[in-house]
C-alpha cells in the first residue's frame, strides 16, 4: 500500500547529527518540537509548559533535555524579560543551530545559521500579548458629579440601579442636566431645597419634563391692557423663602387669569 504526503502534514526535520547523538530520545523529540517551532532565522520562544505538553513529558525533563541539547551545541538559550517590568521574566528564546560544533560538548558561540524550514507557518507560541481595553464608562460617577447635591452616596447608588433599569443612564444624566438650567425645577432651586439624589431617583424626577410647554388657547391669553405693575399679564408672581413660586391677581387691573 503507497502512503502520500498531503498538504496538511507537517513536518520537524531533526538532523542526523541530533538523531544519532548521545543523548536522552526526550532531547530528541524536544529538539524536533523547537525545530518545528522555529522561524526562517532558527528562532523561537515557546514557553516551557507547552513545550512539555507537546513532548508529553514534565517540566523537569523539559529543563534536562534542553540543558543536554545545549551541552551538545544544538541549541542556545537566550533568557528574556519583560522591557516594562524588567523584574517579570518572559518565556526563554531558543535558537536551532544547524551545525553544531564537531569537538567535545561545546556550545557554539554566535552560531544563528538559518535553518531550511518548510513552508507551513510553525505553532504559535504560548506567550499571549495581553490587550489593554479601556475601563468602561461609569455613569453612575458621572451623573454623581453632575447632579448639584452630593449627599448620601451609598442610598443614591442604590436608586441609580433600580431607575437605570428603566431608564437609561445617558437620559438621567440629560435630564439632571436640563433640569439644573431650567428656573423652577427642583434641581435650580437653592442647594438647601435640592431634593436628596436618592429621592429625587425614587420619586422618578428624572422623567419629569420642564422648559416645554403646551401653547395656550386663544381664549386662555388674558385680555388686552397696560399696567405697569403686573407687566399687562394680570398676576403679580412672588416666591416665598423657600424657593416657591406663587401668582397673585393684580390689584391695578383686578384681570384674573
Amino acid at each position: 500500500m503507497q502512503y502520500e504526503i498531503s498538504a496538511t502534514d507537517y513536518f520537524a526535520i531533526i538532523p542526523e547529527k541530533v538523531l544519532y547523538a548521545d543523548i536522552s530520545h526526550i532531547s530528541v523529540r524536544i529538539y524536533g518540537v523547537l525545530r518545528r517551532h522555529a522561524d526562517q532565522t532558527g528562532s523561537c520562544h515557546p514557553g516551557r509548559a507547552r513545550i512539555a505538553k507537546l513532548a508529553h513529558t514534565s517540566a523537569s525533563s523539559v529543563d534536562r533535555a534542553i540543558q543536554e541539547l545545549v551541552e551538545h551545541g544544538f541549541i542556545t538559550v537566550h533568557h528574556r524579560r519583560n522591557p516594562d517590568n524588567p523584574q517579570q521574566m518572559l518565556s526563554n528564546r531558543y535558537v536551532i543551530h544547524s551545525t553544531p560544533p564537531a569537538h567535545d560538548h561545546t556550545p557554539p558561540v554566535g552560531d544563528d545559521t538559518p535553518l531550511p524550514l518548510v513552508t507551513t507557518p510553525p505553532p504559535a507560541s504560548d506567550e499571549v500579548t495581553i490587550a489593554i481595553e479601556p475601563k468602561p464608562i461609569n455613569h453612575f460617577e458621572e451623573w454623581w458629579n453632575t447632579y448639584p447635591k452630593r449627599v448620601n452616596r451609598k442610598a443614591a447608588q442604590k436608586a441609580w440601579k433600580t431607575a437605570t433599569k428603566t431608564t437609561s443612564p445617558q437620559a438621567i444624566i440629560e435630564a439632571t442636566r436640563q433640569q439644573i438650567a431650567t428656573t423652577g425645577s427642583p434641581l435650580s432651586r437653592e442647594d438647601i431645597y435640592i431634593p436628596m439624589p436618592s429621592s429625587w431617583l425614587n420619586a422618578g424626577s428624572h422623567l419629569d419634563q420642564y422648559g416645554t410647554t403646551e401653547p395656550s388657547r386663544p381664549y386662555d391669553q388674558p385680555t388686552p391692557h397696560h399696567c405697569n405693575r403686573c407687566d399687562s399679564t394680570g398676576h403679580i408672581t412672588k416666591t416665598d423663602e423657600k424657593g416657591y413660586s406663587y401668582a397673585h391677581p393684580c390689584p391695578n387691573c383686578n384681570d384674573i387669569i
